[in-house]
């Protein structure tokens, strides 16, 4: 909760954070922000609050990183981007690598919002009630949230 004599919103900077999360737009006083949209290095914000997701590890010994984080950051690579919107072309990739995990296939990117979404900072709708409660209780169906994950510049 801010305090009354606190009129800046506090501001967290993802910059190190690793692997997809999903930034829920509401009031809380806290503005996340993120490294996006390639080698532009844009640094979009949305006040809300954070809820990593789909992230895990792997078996002994190696305990690899597995996330979708890896699969979006080798796409969005090979297209050398550089701040420029997604593409319907886009939003159907990374649909298709978010719904290789079954909790997630309610999850599409917001064709309405692409001119707005970058690469590590994209619009989304969830329409699921299962997912629902895996997130956090009290939320509305669908979801509106931001996907994002580190900028692979």
């Amino acid at each position: 909760m801010l305090q009354e004599h606190q009129k800046v919103p506090i501001i967290v900077r993802l910059f190190e954070h690793v692997g997809t999360a999903l930034i829920i737009p509401c009031s809380t006083g806290i503005v996340y922000s993120n490294q996006a949209g390639g080698h532009s290095c844009s640094q979009p914000q949305a006040e809300g609050f954070l809820v990593p997701i789909a992230n895990g590890f792997g078996p002994a010994p190696t305990h690899d990183f597995r996330s979708p984080e890896n699969e979006l950051g080798q796409y969005f690579e090979k297209l050398n981007s550089c701040g420029a919107s997604l593409t319907e072309l886009n939003a159907a990739e990374i649909e298709t690598i978010m719904h290789k995990l079954p909790p997630w296939r309610g999850l599409m990117v917001d064709r309405t919002r692409l001119s707005e979404s970058l690469e590590a900072w994209v619009f989304v709708t969830i329409k699921a009630n299962g997912i629902r409660r895996m997130l956090v209780d009290g939320l509305k169906d669908p979801i509106r949230a931001i996907l994002t994950w580190t900028n692979s510049d």
